[in-house]
Order: structure tokens, then sequence, then C-alpha cells
């Protein structure tokens, strides 16, 4: 709902926090900020495949990382 809410020129806005020393405009931040999380998401998808190539038995670790990146898709 809080993207919904915001005004085209909201995302032209300075983002409150800098980033690295830099100011940057909240469509740069809210960009950058999905593409890590989706680097994140990769990371745990092939951490998950591997661990399921080599064994036999799912961890406890592996089912909550589905279950994350379950829920987190319905937020991307």
């Amino acid at each position: 709902d809080t993207l919904n809410n915001m005004a085209p020129e909201d995302f032209e806005k300075i983002f409150p926090l800098e980033k690295h020393g830099q100011v940057v405009k909240t469509d740069f931040m809210l960009l950058h900020l999905l593409a890590h999380l989706e680097y994140h998401l990769g990371q745990i998808n092939y951490t998950e495949g591997w661990w399921n190539d080599h064994s036999s038995n799912p961890s406890l670790v592996m089912i909550f990382l589905r279950i994350f990146i379950t829920f987190s898709s319905n937020f991307v």
C-alpha cells in the first residue's frame, strides 16, 4: 500500500538517508533496495539447490529459507 499511496513526484524527492555519503533520489534507492533483496534471494535459492543435491534430508534451515522466499515474493 505504501508504494501505491506515493505520488509520482514523491519518487523524485531526495531520499532521507545518504547512500555511502551520496545524496540520491527515492526512485533510485527503492530500485537499489529491490535489486539487493533479489540478490540475496538468489543466494538463498542457490544454497537450497546445492543442499538438495548433496543431502538426502532437507534441513530445518532450508525449510525456513523456502518459507522466507515464498513470503518475500509476495512483497516484490
